[in-house]
């Protein structure tokens, strides 16, 4: 997209999508039901690659910035269908990983570059492209109605 193009809904979810296919595993990090981070997470349900999601502290776990995380954490693959609005036979994530700590996170990285040797699998993005294996972090920032929220990928 070039770069004085102003955004609109359809831009945002296209670059979603984009950045769902481009990372091997997603951490959410703080997200209301109706955030624009679902659109990332709706995308990347399609894979077969791990999902993280931030537990928030206990004073912040009733907010409703954190709803989804909530969702999430005490209904697994229902509260990612509940979010995304996926059917749960459609949602295709190889795990959904709770960030506790500051070691799960180590954890979590160990997860996606472990995952299975099958080079059609573990090389292949959501459009179908062969990648070469990296690593390294990128931060996602999801437009939404009133501002911005952030969802942190990670790509090997």
């Amino acid at each position: 997209m070039p770069p004085d193009k102003k955004e609109d809904t359809f831009t945002v979810v296209k670059s979603c999508r984009i950045q769902a296919g481009i990372s091997n595993g997603l951490i959410l990090i703080q997200s209301s039901l109706e955030g624009g981070s679902r659109f990332t997470i709706k995308s990347f349900c399609e894979t077969q690659r791990p999902i993280a999601v931030i537990n928030p502290v206990q004073s912040d776990f009733d907010l409703p910035t954190y709803n989804a995380n909530k969702e999430i954490i005490l209904n697994s693959k229902k509260g990612l269908s509940k979010f995304t609005e996926l059917k749960e036979d459609k949602i295709q994530t190889s795990k959904i990983f709770v960030i506790k700590s500051k070691d799960d996170y180590t954890e979590f990285e160990n997860l996606m570059t472990n995952r299975p040797k099958n080079i059609e699998q573990s090389n292949t993005t959501l459009f179908g492209w062969q990648k070469k294996p990296q690593f390294r972090r990128v931060l996602i920032r999801d437009y939404y109605p009133g501002g911005w929220a952030q969802t942190k990928g990670l790509r090997t």
